[in-house]
């Protein structure tokens, strides 16, 4: 009998040989008893231990080797997943920071215009109190009106310089 499998004792009849197929991974021991010519049973019996091994693909190396796949294919996935969510934020980035780059250029386009209208104006205002002072200063006989006039038509003048400067610098 095959303790682990059979239950009791199994009778082979006149065969000497016993078959067992389909043994689950495990320890077994194979136990026979045999008798005499004249049909008496032994009190000895033969015991082989036998170890039945799993097939290669449930050994524990291949447990070892479905884990690493395992682990791999997650990986991979996980990597596929971060990288097309990383394009897609990239994609998403950069329609952002073209919007903004339009909105940035027309909001300087409206500075540039403002400016070039804010020194036109200022130039031709300091011009106009320009002209205004010298004629005042012909007009007038005294002579200390007159030097009020030109410091201050050189204050002007000086502040239509500083302006240009200013504006030509932005």
């Amino acid at each position: 009998w095959l303790e682990g499998f059979d239950r009791t004792w199994v009778s082979a009849g006149n065969d000497r040989s016993v078959t067992y197929t389909n043994l689950k991974p495990g320890h077994y021991v194979f136990r026979v008893k045999a008798t005499n010519g004249a049909g008496i049973w032994s009190n000895d019996q033969l015991a082989i231990d036998l170890n039945v091994l799993p097939p290669w693909y449930q050994s524990t190396w291949a447990y070892l080797l479905y884990c690493a796949i395992f682990i791999v294919v997650v990986a991979a996935a996980y990597q596929i997943v971060n990288d097309r969510v990383r394009a897609r934020n990239l994609d998403r980035l950069a329609v952002m920071v073209e919007k903004r780059t339009e909105e940035l250029n027309r909001a300087m386009m409206a500075k540039d215009i403002l400016l070039k209208e804010v020194h036109h104006r200022v130039k031709n205002n300091l011009g106009m109190i320009n002209s205004l002072m010298a004629l005042q200063s012909k007009i007038s006989g005294d002579e200390d009106f007159k030097a009020m006039v030109s410091v201050a038509k050189t204050r002007i003048t000086a502040m239509s310089l500083v302006h240009e400067t200013l504006y030509t610098n932005d």
